[in-house]
């Protein structure tokens, strides 16, 4: 596991704007569907607020050491203003976004990151939508092979 939100804080980010909310959240928020296949207990939500505030969290840094970064997201689909980017020297070398259509079911999504192996890196989750369904969910950040 290389980022959860089990321990029920942003300890390990960097909070940017107000989407994010002050803590990861248990279930979903006001406004909000029923959130699907979350891991564990806490999850991350742009949907503190609404679907009109915008924000970014920053993880620390750390270490590629090995070839797939994995991570479950869901929300809405808006045009690249919802995404998770890895971060290298703070420039985005991979970008997902949530599947489409927009769902508050999580879904898996990786990268391949062979090519990157051995450098420091922060993964953004980015909220620029003030779109319906602007908001991005984000779940259990693995790094390692499939499962």
């Amino acid at each position: 596991m290389l980022f959860d939100f089990e321990d029920g804080t942003f300890a390990n980010w960097t909070v940017m704007g107000s989407a994010w909310g002050n803590t990861p959240t248990r279930k979903e928020v006001a406004g909000q569907g029923l959130v699907r296949r979350f891991g564990g207990r806490h999850f991350a939500t742009s949907m503190h607020g609404g679907d009109t505030l915008t924000g970014t969290l920053i993880s620390a840094s750390f270490t590629i050491d090995a070839d797939t970064i994995r991570m479950r997201l869901g929300g809405g689909a808006d045009d690249g203003g919802l995404r998770v980017e890895l971060r290298i020297d703070g420039r985005a070398v991979r970008t997902a976004t949530p599947p489409a259509p927009p769902s508050e079911r999580f879904t898996d999504v990786s990268w391949s990151v062979a090519d990157v192996i051995g450098q420091t890196a922060t993964i953004a989750l980015v909220d620029e939508s003030q779109q319906p369904w602007g908001h991005l969910n984000v779940d259990e950040i693995w790094i390692g092979p499939g499962r």
